[in-house]
């Protein structure tokens, strides 16, 4: 809502008030759960389905692990990218904004998997050195990890801030 307001210049009387974002909680929710389950959906099962392929092989695991899922959390998040912030600032319900979001995903496939592809590349950068926490522990000093978690927090908190202000601005010129 701050970034609609800060980029139509809305006199601060107009501005929407913090409680018009929770009265629509329950969609925001649903929304992020979508979006997330998804992706933890693509990490519990899709090596599950691989793991006859990927078997016995590092050369293909790691292929799996450094390409393969992180192009699908990309597509995930490219067909929801702007879900929440068409919740947020049209305060549009759950469906009404899932139909939104993929009718801009369709007209704009490769801007919207580019731009969460931008969100998505430190963070998951982080986690996959983050996920190999008994070889960092061993061959390094076991304090690394704590600060290796404190940038991935960082990390998540500057580019989800970034999602959200690219897609609301994408969203006001849309609109305009």
């Amino acid at each position: 809502m701050m970034f609609y307001d800060g980029y139509l210049d809305v006199p601060k009387e107009d501005r929407s008030p913090l409680r018009t974002i929770f009265s629509l909680w329950i969609h925001l929710v649903l929304a992020w759960t979508l979006t997330n389950g998804l992706i933890l959906l693509v990490n519990l099962q899709f090596p599950k389905l691989l793991e006859p392929w990927l078997a016995g092989s590092p050369q293909r695991i790691m292929v799996f692990e450094f390409v393969v899922q992180p192009f699908i959390y990309a597509v995930i998040l490219a067909v929801f990218f702007f879900i929440i912030p068409r919740s947020a600032v049209y305060k549009e319900k759950f469906l009404k904004a899932l139909k939104r979001t993929l009718r801009i995903f369709v007209g704009n496939p490769l801007t919207c998997f580019f731009l969460s592809l931008d969100v998505l590349v430190v963070p998951i950068s982080i986690s996959i050195i983050a996920s190999r926490l008994a070889e960092i522990v061993e061959k390094f000093k076991p304090e690394l990890v704590y600060w290796l978690l404190l940038a991935g927090l960082a990390a998540d908190v500057l580019f989800y801030f970034f999602w959200m202000g690219t897609a609301v601005r994408l969203l006001v010129d849309e609109e305009g």
